[in-house]
This record gives C-alpha cells, structure tokens and sequence, in this order.
C-alpha cells in the first residue's frame, strides 16, 4: 500500500505518459487528468493488482495507482470492491457516506442518516 491514504484528496502521484494518453484515447473531456484525479472517489479495485485506485464517475474513469505511479486509466469494468459506498438518490453515482454531505457529481444534499452494509453514518448526531 502506498505511503498515501486513499482518503487523501489533496495528494496527486506522479503520473506516467501512458496514463495521460489513456485518459485522452478513453475519455473525450476537457477536464484535465489532475483534476479528475482530485475530484474521483477512492476505490478498492482488487481485481486490478494496484496500490490504490479512484473511480472518476463522470466518465466511469478507473485511475490505477502501482509503484507509487499513476500508471492508467481504465474504463470502469466493474472489478470495484465498492464495500463503503452508498449511491446517491439523484444521479446514482457512488459517495462516500461519512465524507460527502452533498454528492460530488450532481451536488444533490446526501441524507443524514445513510446505512451501507451493516454500518450506518449519522451526521449531525441528532440520533443518540
């Protein structure tokens, strides 16, 4: 695992040149790779053999960190271990219950009390 929490939003890895034209060949966005990077939810995808992963859902866009290196981009084929996640009501796009008060992609407000799994988040603690 890298030196960096997957829940670190402000950290961006080195990225090789075959992630940048990845990015560009798969995905027909303005949007810049360091971007969508910082705005793409952590994900374990362990089916991808790599350190850390983020999903860019707007474009399904599967960032794929190894060796401390963004090395690829991928379109999202569903090898995510989405154990964590809640979709949101509005667009179905997947957040993360304790971080995202609104959602990230339609900015739709996320419901205080939200259950994934066998957890449920209660923001706000009006529920004791």
């Amino acid at each position: 695992m890298s030196s960096h929490t997957n829940l670190d939003q402000t950290y961006l890895p080195p990225i090789k040149q075959h992630a940048r034209d990845r990015w560009h060949e798969r995905f027909p966005t303005d949007r810049a790779l360091e971007a969508a990077w910082r705005a793409a939810k952590p994900v374990e995808a362990p089916a991808a053999r790599c350190s850390h992963a983020r999903l860019y859902e707007p474009m399904d866009a599967l960032m794929l960190v190894r060796d401390g290196w963004l090395r690829t981009v991928l379109i999202n084929d569903g090898r995510l271990d989405t154990t964590g996640l809640v979709m949101c009501d509005a667009c179905d796009d997947l957040i993360d219950p304790i971080t995202d008060t609104r959602c990230p992609t339609c900015g739709e407000p996320q419901p205080a009390v939200q259950t994934c799994g066998q957890v449920t988040v209660i923001r706000g603690g009006e529920h004791r």
